[in-house]
């Protein structure tokens, strides 16, 4: 389960209490701090001299930003879009409680979110679980929400949908593996086309006959590798980690599913010396 946190940089004023919203005054600058007590494992640009993990606004009022329009951005999607028209009502609420126009900012990668935020030119931001210590740490993000439900619940599920006449009838049919499918328009049958480690991305070759992808294991480095859409067995392409794999003593894993004392099933990797 992934949480989603709305984040927001350290701010001079107060937080309004309210569904998500927030009373922004002032944020942060990116200048350096002079002198830092404790800083952490933030970047040198902030000081946590309180402690309290998350960066502290700067004790010079004149590295404070007041902006006239507040940017607003929430997780990056393929269609940064979609989520504008979510958050419409949210970003309208925003705007009343603080009286500042509030704008959307459409990022397209949490690296470019980030980045926004670290130059000032994002003030307000929903990140998922993932990039938040990185946003923590190199932005000067404060969390100060999680998306809940008024009996105290938070977060989201994530479902598995599958054709009714496949294979895949649970999670653990994936067996841990990015595996690839393809649907006939005419009679939607999904047929899988190849199950080879991590797949992180992929195309057609021209003609539509071959996949091509990018495949990693647990001892094997990436590379790309090309597969037939009908039949024939995946093949690599490219070598690009070859020489690190000449130098590097990368043992193999050894792959084995472990039960919980809840009766869940978790994949795990034993590298042998």
């Amino acid at each position: 389960m992934k949480r989603n946190a709305i984040h927001v940089r350290r701010i001079a004023g107060h937080l309004m209490k309210g569904a998500v919203a927030a009373a922004l005054l002032l944020a942060i600058s990116g200048g350096a701090v002079a002198e830092c007590n404790n800083r952490g494992k933030l970047d040198t640009r902030y000081c946590d001299d309180d402690g309290d993990l998350v960066a502290d606004a700067p004790t010079d009022s004149a590295q404070w930003l007041d902006p006239d329009v507040l940017i607003f951005s929430y997780t990056p999607v393929e269609d940064p879009s979609v989520y504008e028209n979510v958050f419409t009502e949210f970003m309208a609420y925003l705007s009343e409680k603080t009286g500042k126009p509030v704008k959307w900012y459409g990022a397209d990668s949490y690296a470019s979110q980030v980045e926004a935020m670290r130059s000032g030119r994002l003030h307000i931001a929903g990140i998922s679980t993932g990039p938040t210590v990185f946003a923590v740490n190199l932005a000067g993000y404060v969390p100060f929400a999680i998306m809940g439900k008024e009996d105290g619940r938070f977060g989201y599920k994530l479902q598995l949908i599958t054709h009714k006449d496949t294979d895949i009838t649970k999670v653990s049919d994936l067996k841990g593996r990015n595996a690839l499918f393809k649907m006939s328009l005419a009679d939607r049958e999904i047929e899988k086309v190849v199950a080879d480690g991590a797949i992180v991305g992929w195309d057609l070759a021209v003609g539509g006959q071959s996949v091509m992808y990018t495949r990693s294991r647990v001892g094997e480095p990436t590379e790309v590798h090309s597969a037939g859409v009908s039949k024939g067995a995946p093949s690599r392409l490219s070598g690009f980690n070859d020489l690190l794999v000449s130098e590097v003593d990368i043992r193999p894993a050894e792959e084995m599913w472990v039960k919980t004392d809840r009766g869940y099933s978790i994949q795990v990797f034993l590298v042998k010396p």
